[in-house]
């Protein structure tokens, strides 16, 4: 299976946001980056912030990392053969940050049940779980900063939403996934 067709699967939610909030608008296609193997997506796409684009999400994807990392700085295996994405973007809205993991995980359930995986269940806060066993994680870092592009030069948001779903385990339970 093509990174690029899983995450053609992936459905956005948009969150409702306050009556003051400025609501992103994206107006240019997602851009995608793909790497090898990288120490790590978030971490990348954190440390080269400042060049991603600002009018649309970026989608960078790994086919290893070499320093995955999860919650509380723990190692993320990562070997070839799993999926390792981060989608990340600039935003104004800082209030809806901690549902950013709750939208990321409902989207990857989304998209593994439409690849045929079935009973992908969330564990809050950021664990993708079947059959009683964790198969993937997310891991959400946002950091707030002044956007000197901005006209007001305004307090910015830059956030990074890293999945890593592991397709294969040594149990075969996502065998049945297409590729």
């Amino acid at each position: 299976m093509r990174f690029t067709s899983f995450y053609s699967r992936l459905r956005f939610v948009r969150l409702h946001s306050a009556p003051s909030a400025r609501i992103p608008l994206w107006t240019e296609s997602p851009t995608f980056i793909h790497f090898p193997i990288i120490p790590s997506t978030n971490t990348w796409a954190l440390y080269e912030k400042q060049r991603l684009p600002r009018r649309c999400v970026s989608v960078i994807s790994a086919d290893a990392q070499s320093r995955g990392r999860g919650s509380r700085e723990r190692e993320w295996v990562s070997p070839v053969g799993n999926v390792y994405c981060t989608i990340a973007f600039h935003t104004t809205i800082t209030h809806h940050g901690s549902f950013y993991p709750l939208v990321a995980g409902l989207s990857m359930a989304t998209a593994l049940e439409s690849l045929g995986v079935r009973g992908v269940l969330l564990k809050w806060p950021n664990d993708l779980v079947l059959n009683r066993k964790k198969i993937g994680g997310i891991l959400c870092e946002a950091e707030t900063y002044t956007d000197t592009q901005q006209d007001d030069d305004q307090r910015s948001v830059f956030v990074a939403v890293g999945t890593g779903v592991n397709l294969l385990d040594k149990s075969n339970t996502l065998a049945a996934i297409p590729r």
